[in-house]
């Protein structure tokens, strides 16, 4: 007797997000931003084993942060996400540094940036970035290294993330 089943469900999500834009002839701060996400909020069921349920509880998601402009093609972002989910809470904090790269770039590729970053996902992992960022794509590399004593559990080896992203919009024009 199967009683593993294939599952579909619907699970949805609501959010807003906010973010100010400075003047652009100012060099210090860019811009602020900040979110509210609430994810499954239909408790779907996401058990495969017939006759069982297994609900999702609400997930809450706050992500934050300001950009710092440094010159005319750098600048730096210090960000923050926290989520609570069945009142068990993970925040991270972080900044990046971007850098727009002197590349005569145009279409899919224009306006072409380079970003590091360092992120701590508070009593859990270093995490180190790198992204490269277009209008329209976004390619990363991400790292995380476990800081508990889950850490013996893996010989100290942490673990990667390979992204990438396409934006579906037209910026706006400055």
């Amino acid at each position: 007797m199967n009683q593993i089943q294939n599952r579909t469900f619907l699970d949805v999500t609501a959010g807003a997000f906010w973010r100010y834009f400075a003047n652009t002839d100012q060099k210090t701060v860019q811009s602020v931003y900040a979110g509210f996400v609430a994810a499954h909020l239909n408790h779907p069921d996401e058990s495969v084993i017939e006759g069982d349920e297994n609900r999702l509880p609400v997930l809450y998601k706050l992500p934050g942060g300001i950009v710092f402009g440094l010159s005319e093609k750098a600048s730096i972002s210090v960000n923050y996400l926290s989520q609570v989910q069945d009142l068990v809470n993970q925040t991270n904090v972080g900044s990046f540094l971007s850098y727009k790269l002197p590349f005569d770039t145009r279409g899919q590729m224009s306006n072409l940036v380079a970003r590091i970053g360092a992120w701590y996902r508070i009593q859990d992992a270093a995490i180190a970035s790198i992204d490269f960022i277009t209008n329209n794509l976004q390619f990363g590399f991400s790292y995380d290294w476990n800081v508990t004593s889950l850490r013996y559990n893996n010989r100290g080896t942490g673990s990667y993330e390979i992204s990438m992203g396409y934006r579906f919009y037209k910026p706006a024009a400055t």
